[in-house]
């Protein structure tokens, strides 16, 4: 594998393949930041009018747009970071970050801490899509890239529909704690997916073409294998 014909022979073996059951359930688990997203974007919407804060201009407005900034941040540091760090580090390091601004947001004792909650999540966010359409091209085969990918999109979708759908539900099962526990439980929820998501993505493959721009040729022989590709590292 360290020759370079070689290297470009397995990677066409890899765009050739055909998506099994496993690269679908990779992508899926590779989008889980779409989902997050899109149900982060939306549920604010449903939190903010029974927050039990005094807000003003500022706080609300960050509230609302303080995940989409965070996002933006997180999408820019997402590049250099995983190019040095590996796709699936990254990958893992934003499940968990998610993971701790929800329940950050869940928990917060005023504003303040909401807001750098938010921000949290936005970075994690923003981070974990841009890292995971790199990381789908980068295993993806070729006829089937642009489907694959598009998942990313689709799960944006769902999230925010699913934000709407879980608050709708809360509101009509305690509508008498709108302000209490409501609000604390919408945010909160979020945490589940990222925990399973930070679970399942110590399972992912790392990218193999990252493995091999590192010369890292058994830990790429053992990604190929389990995206269906045996290749050799003599």
């Amino acid at each position: 594998m360290t020759d370079d014909s070689t290297r470009v022979g397995v990677l066409q073996k890899l765009d050739g393949q055909v998506p099994t059951r496993f690269y679908w359930q990779l992508t899926l688990l590779a989008t889980l930041g779409g989902f997050l997203f899109g149900y982060d974007t939306a549920n604010i919407g449903s939190a903010l009018p029974v927050l039990p804060y005094k807000l003003g201009d500022f706080a609300a407005g960050y509230l609302v747009a303080g995940a989409s900034l965070g996002a933006a941040a997180g999408a820019l540091l997402a590049g250099p970071l995983t190019d040095r760090f590996g796709r699936k580090s990254l990958l893992i390091a934003d499940a968990l970050l998610y993971a701790i601004g929800s329940v950050l947001s869940a928990f917060t004792p005023n504003v303040a801490v909401l807001m750098i909650a938010r921000t949290l999540i936005g970075l994690a966010i923003g981070a974990d899509s841009a890292i995971a359409t790199a990381y789908i091209c980068e295993y993806a085969p070729r006829d089937r890239r642009g489907a694959l990918t598009m998942l990313q999109q689709w799960m944006i979708t769902v999230g925010i529909l699913f934000s709407y759908l879980v608050a709708l539900a809360i509101f009509k099962l305690w509508p008498g704690s709108a302000a209490s526990a409501d609000w604390r439980l919408i945010f909160g929820l979020g945490a589940i997916p990222a925990t399973i998501g930070l679970i399942l993505r110590f399972e992912m493959p790392e990218s193999p073409r990252w493995l091999l721009r590192k010369e890292r040729w058994e830990d790429a022989q053992k990604a190929f294998a389990k995206l269906g590709t045996e290749v050799s590292v003599e």
